[in-house]
């Protein structure tokens, strides 16, 4: 007698519809729940490929990159490379410096270059340096926690176009080099103190990576591959993909549909490099969920903790964010807590969650533009739905 399976016909509904609309094409749709795994393709390849991809299909993961990057950092902080409070700007090459937050103090002074019609001085507000606070420095844990104030796209690179006058970049990255990268750093003006508030950075990420490697007198890739790819037998997990990869690559397609050109990665791979299919993330999920006594255990279940807020929108579910990871309630009835990243490239998006109480996760693959997020949100619910017991709330009052 056969198991039953993890896809219901709700959960092949949602991701069916997904694959239905905006023009979408092909979906990989990997669960996990306690201990099991199952894997399974939705939609067509492109217009030419009919077919659905499977666990063998290779995507582009984009941000989702960098919780393999905070782990390698937690990894080579454990072996003693490093304490994640270090100031990066010690460990940085040399004649490369970075940022610091120089503390003001305002104050209100009268003016008298404009004054009211009875004469009175107005008054008005002056921020200067405080003479004699101490500089806030950047440190590793800033970088993973996404609090270091520096600029999402490396300063320099002029990726963002809010308002789609003419055509967006189509390979942003692919010639951003790390001596550019090093070189910019100290160009990023801090406002605020390192540590104190949640800005999302790609950039930071990126900085982190390729600093981690280079104390280890690495490459990053290949940091990646040791410390990471290889003890999870992740074959399928790249930057570059081989020869014999190739041609399980998937096209991936614009918002609209049309087909769009791959993504190539140098001083920005460590922020959204990696290539990767259902199988190998499934791989890297499960073993999220380990809780043995192992150093890769440790290291992940340290990335996963809550670190800051995330200022959301009101009606957005509550979010933390960890060392890259971030966290966010599933729904007020269960009030468990998913932990989960999302990426997204030209032509791709992807989201990866799991709620460790449960011993329950979800990796979603698409080769469309289109988002998938609230699709792995739900995908979730209708997994743990009929076997997990509400939680209570929290109290304040107790």
């Amino acid at each position: 007698m056969n198991a039953q399976s993890l896809f219901s016909a709700d959960i092949n509904a949602f991701a069916q519809e997904y694959v239905n609309k905006k023009k979408n094409k092909g979906l990989v749709v990997g669960l996990i729940s306690n201990g099991t795994n199952e894997i399974k393709g939705f939609g067509q390849l492109s217009n030419n490929a009919i077919h659905p991809p499977d666990e063998n299909t290779i995507f582009e993961l984009g941000s989702v990159t960098s919780v393999f990057t905070t782990s390698l950092m937690l990894i080579a902080a454990q072996e003693g490379h490093f304490q994640l409070e270090d100031r990066i700007r010690d460990y940085l090459p040399s004649g490369v410096d970075a940022p610091a937050f120089k503390p003001f103090i305002c104050r209100e002074v009268e003016d008298y270059s404009h004054t009211a019609v009875d004469n009175v001085p107005r008054t008005r507000m002056i921020c200067e340096p405080a003479p004699f606070a101490p500089e806030v420095c950047i440190t590793f844990c800033n970088l993973a926690s996404h609090t270091a104030a520096l600029s999402d796209d490396p300063k320099g690179l002029y990726a963002w176009n809010p308002l789609y006058i003419g055509k967006q970049k189509k390979d942003p990255y692919k010639d951003y080099t790390k001596a550019e990268l090093y070189e910019k750093l100290y160009r990023n003006d801090l406002n605020f103190a390192p540590g104190t508030h949640y800005k999302y950075s790609n950039s930071g990420i990126a900085l982190l990576g390729n600093l981690v490697a280079d104390i280890q007198q690495k490459d990053f890739s290949d940091l990646l591959e040791e410390k990471l790819l290889i003890p999870l037998q992740m074959d399928d997990t790249q930057i570059t993909l081989r020869d014999d990869q190739l041609s399980r690559f998937a096209i991936g397609h614009t918002r609209k549909g049309k087909a769009t050109n791959a993504w190539n990665f140098k001083a920005m791979a460590p922020a959204g490099g990696l290539k990767s299919t259902g199988k190998d993330l499934v791989r890297f999920i499960q073993a999220n969920l380990t809780t043995d006594n192992t150093v890769l255990a440790d290291a992940f279940e340290q990335v996963q903790q809550p670190r800051i807020d995330v200022y959301t929108r009101k009606k957005e579910r509550p979010t933390t964010v960890g060392y890259g990871w971030f966290i966010s309630t599933l729904n007020e009835v269960t009030n468990q807590p998913v932990v989960w990243h999302h990426g997204g490239t030209g032509g791709f998006r992807v989201f990866v969650g799991f709620i460790k109480d449960t011993q329950t996760g979800v990796v979603i693959l698409s080769n469309s533009a289109n988002a998938v997020d609230e699709l792995g949100f739900d995908l979730l619910e209708q997994i743990i739905s009929v076997t997990t017991v509400p939680a209570k709330p929290i109290s304040s009052n107790n």
